[in-house]
């Protein structure tokens, strides 16, 4: 399963924003877990080059191993089948929500989805990250067994009301286990939502959650809300905006700033960034954060110039820009 996506890649406060096909499939294997009471895959040789001359192989399994989508006719009587879902109901912008600081088994509900109304767009792609997926092919998958994490049916009601056109989850199913009457599966097929189900955690290691592009205590009328939790906040205020221009193969020194913080957004080009002791690629439309005192510098590595935004916000006391 393949889905085009914005995503970020994170570490200490910086991200990178790109335009990339990141496929959210487990390999699937003999041992891959399953749903409680689901066939695990089977995997036989039919036929091999020593004795037939061509290798053929056999493969059963059940249509909800690993990664999979749920189709309209896995709980509705007069559901349309897979084979006439469209494909662009699973092919867009994505946005990763983490939830993994919840006890893993805990439902996931409209309050806890309530914080990113401001964020969320119509016809956006949500997943949700859990934690689960970080026990994927671990022996603590054993443990959790049937106590995954769940979306209760007010998440349901919340996404068709945000016009979500699908939602993914790293656990076995968006419903509770043992759920007599699959509310929340019937509230999201319904109204028509892809259902994605046991994403990876790659998912969320290259996710996009755009909490990270808002300033530290601003408040905005634009789409975003800016308002919030100081894990999820970049720039205090934006003090000088500077526009950049790099050659192919040259690279700005590695430098620091004792009392100011930047963002930033690249414009057209590619080539390399280094911050503290990482390093990324980058290319146009990306957006990299740099923290006040962190040592950074940036390479043209490609075949044209590199030009970029800068924004810089002060953190210090007021003029002493270094």
């Amino acid at each position: 399963m393949e889905t085009k996506r914005t995503s970020i890649k994170q570490y200490s406060k910086k991200i990178t924003i790109s335009e990339v096909s990141c496929d959210i499939s487990h390999l699937t294997s003999q041992d891959i877990p399953i749903y409680p009471r689901n066939p695990s895959p089977k995997f036989e040789s039919i036929l091999n080059i020593e004795k037939d001359g061509v290798n053929v192989s056999r493969i059963t399994l059940g249509t909800h191993t690993g990664t999979h989508v749920d189709s309209q006719n896995h709980f509705l009587t007069n559901g349309i089948g897979i084979e006439r879902e469209p494909l662009s109901k699973f092919i867009g912008q994505a946005m990763v929500l983490d939830f993994s600081k919840k006890t893993i088994g805990d439902g996931i509900n409209s309050n806890d989805l309530n914080y990113y109304s401001s964020v969320a767009r119509s016809n956006d792609i949500i997943l949700l990250y859990t934690g689960v997926s970080n026990y994927w092919n671990h022996s603590y998958m054993d443990r959790i067994g049937k106590k995954f994490t769940y979306l209760e049916p007010s998440t349901a009601d919340w996404i068709v009301k945000h016009k979500i056109k699908s939602i993914g989850i790293d656990t076995f199913s968006v419903e509770k286990y043992g759920s007599k009457k699959a509310i929340t599966h019937k509230r999201l097929l319904s109204a028509g939502v892809g259902i994605i189900a046991v994403h990876p955690v790659i998912a969320h290691r290259s996710g996009l959650d755009w909490r990270l592009l808002s300033m530290r205590g601003a408040k905005t009328d634009g789409d975003i809300e800016a308002n919030l939790k100081p894990e999820y906040q970049c720039l205090r205020a934006i003090t000088y905006v500077s526009l950049a221009r790099l050659q192919p193969s040259l690279s700005y020194e590695p430098h620091s700033h004792k009392d100011h913080e930047e963002i930033y957004y690249i414009i057209s080009g590619t080539g390399n960034i280094k911050i503290g002791k990482q390093i990324v690629k980058f290319r146009d439309g990306d957006v990299i954060y740099i923290p006040e005192k962190m040592t950074h510098s940036i390479t043209n590595d490609g075949d044209e110039m590199v030009e970029f935004l800068a924004f810089g916000g002060f953190t210090g006391e007021p003029n002493k820009m270094a």
